[in-house]
């Protein structure tokens, strides 16, 4: 390695090389584990190229990992970050002010806390500084989630991942500087500001290497897709659904003999969805068989493009009938919302999460009947099962997953539920998910209003109110939904051209 000239400067890399070594040595001389360590960190060396900018990365990795190596090193890597060049928060090729003015906030950040060893020695000093880190800290977040409005669809999920992990980072960063002023710790300092340095290389490294393969990537063409399609036996029409990683077309089926609708995957979309959340669906759709359930006649896995072939409901999703209708009557959401909860408990009887509950992907056929579709984000969970994964619309989600912490599946399906059924006699939100702070707030005091002006009765506003319970376990059960004042009188009841006359239908619909 060429350590003239290096990222870290020859003095300062070989204090860090040699200086971490001896102390492993000499501190853990009877340690079997620090020859592992010293193995492990002279590997790490050896791949890295210290005349990149991502070798700073690399090597604050192996610290953050191995706490043994923190003491006396973090203040000389913090203090590094003041000249280091700024390659690896820049975005070259995004040349729109949002991700530019992402950049600029990101490496703004990394220059003030590289002053934190320094001023550390003067409180006053050192006061103006974390007063400058936090204005940093809301900069950079504010940059970030103007990003998130304009950047590619694929893309949106890792980044939100990576803002949350930032904001988890900067939340830590401000109870460590809280501890500092009672014991005076300033290793903890130190390191915390280099994870915090750590956490933005990889939220800037997150937006650059997944726009770089989405540029990259070659969706197929209408015709190449029509094509493919007409050789399986299925003539498309028009497109009647899209979404951040799919499109719907309508089609007729010879082999069916009726419409259906056609999910259209492009898998050399390389996003979390295609790798993590795709073979789950393709490994749940054909299991399901359900009358309230959108039924998924066949798989086509072309390689770079998947087909979901699934029945077609004709009567829209239930948002869209909600909104013609600005509300649905107790009556008709009673026989729509025990349709649903058929569907929910099917699912948990295959022991099977929907993940992604809410108006939009619930639809109607042409006699009014409940459709449950889109399993993108389902996930087959055992009874003791529990997820990390940020799933589904912030609308419709419960606390413990605004929260982002482990939760059951169940029971994110239930709250959901909920709430669609507060949006069936209402048309509106129980939450505005516009301020989410003020929506966890009211959630965790299970605050819930209902409007004035919309007369609801006292059966139906206590059954919603029980369903969304911040605590997950206190949430009223399917079968005691079942067996409520609102719902008991409300058997299961499946219409079809046969048994249901038009009135019943333009009810619905």
């Amino acid at each position: 390695m060429n350590e003239e000239g290096g990222y870290l400067g020859a003095m300062t890399y070989q204090c860090l090389y040699s200086g971490v070594l001896d102390r492993i040595v000499q501190n853990r001389r009877n340690d079997d584990t620090a020859v592992y360590m010293i193995q492990r960190l002279r590997s790490t060396l050896r791949q890295a190229d210290i005349s990149s900018p991502s070798f700073l990365f690399d090597f604050t990795k192996v610290l953050l990992m191995d706490s043994e190596l923190n003491v006396n090193l973090q203040e000389a890597f913090l203090r590094r970050q003041a000249t280091a060049p700024t390659d690896d928060l820049e975005l070259p090729n995004l040349r729109q002010r949002e991700y530019q003015e992402l950049s600029s906030r990101a490496i703004a950040l990394r220059r003030v806390l590289a002053r934190v060893p320094e001023e550390m020695s003067d409180r006053r000093t050192f006061l103006e500084t974390i007063k400058e880190i936090a204005s940093s800290i809301k900069k950079l977040l504010d940059a970030t989630n103007a990003v998130m409005q304009v950047i590619h669809p694929s893309v949106q999920l890792s980044v939100e991942k990576r803002k949350r992990e930032f904001v988890h980072y900067s939340k830590r960063f401000s109870n460590t500087l809280k501890e500092y002023f009672k014991d005076q710790n300033a290793t903890q300092v130190s390191t915390s500001a280099n994870q915090l340095i750590f956490q933005t290389v990889l939220l800037i490294r997150t937006i650059r290497e997944k726009m770089r393969k989405v540029s990259s990537q070659k969706s197929p063409t209408s015709i190449e897709v029509n094509n493919q399609l007409l050789s399986s036996g299925y003539k498309c029409g028009e497109i009647i659904g899209k979404g951040t990683y799919s499109k719907v077309q309508l089609a007729s089926s010879k082999k069916h003999s009726k419409n259906v609708a056609i999910k259209i995957i492009n898998r050399r979309s390389q996003t979390d969805f295609i790798i993590r959340f795709l073979p789950r669906e393709l490994q749940i759709l054909p299991i399901l068989s359900h009358s309230n359930i959108i039924e998924t006649y066949e798989v086509i896995d072309c390689g770079s493009t998947v087909f979901i072939i699934q029945e077609y409901a004709g009567g829209r999703d239930l948002l869209y009938q909600i909104k013609k209708k600005e509300r649905l009557s107790e009556n008709i959401s009673k026989f729509l919302f025990r349709q649903l909860l058929e569907a929910l408990m099917y699912l948990k009887t295959l022991e099977i999460a929907h993940r992604d509950l809410k108006c939009e992907n619930i639809f109607l056929d042409i006699c009014g009947n409940i459709k449950l579709g889109d399993f993108g984000f389902s996930r087959l969970m055992h009874s003791n099962d529990i997820s990390h994964t940020f799933c589904g619309s912030r609308a419709y989600v419960p606390p413990e997953v605004l929260r982002s912490q482990p939760y059951t599946g169940f029971f994110v399906d239930l709250w959901s539920a909920g709430v669609v059924l507060f949006v069936m006699v209402t048309g509106l939100m129980p939450y505005d998910d516009q301020n989410p702070r003020r929506m966890l707030s009211k959630q965790l005091q299970h605050r819930l209003t209902f409007p004035r002006k919309i007369l609801l009765s006292e059966e139906v506003k206590t059954l919603i109110y029980e369903i969304l319970h911040p605590i997950p376990s206190q949430r009223k059960q399917y079968s005691d939904i079942l067996i409520s004042t609102w719902l008991a009188d409300t058997p299961y009841k499946f219409r079809t051209t046969n048994n249901c006359n038009k009135d019943d239908i333009l009810e619905c619909l």
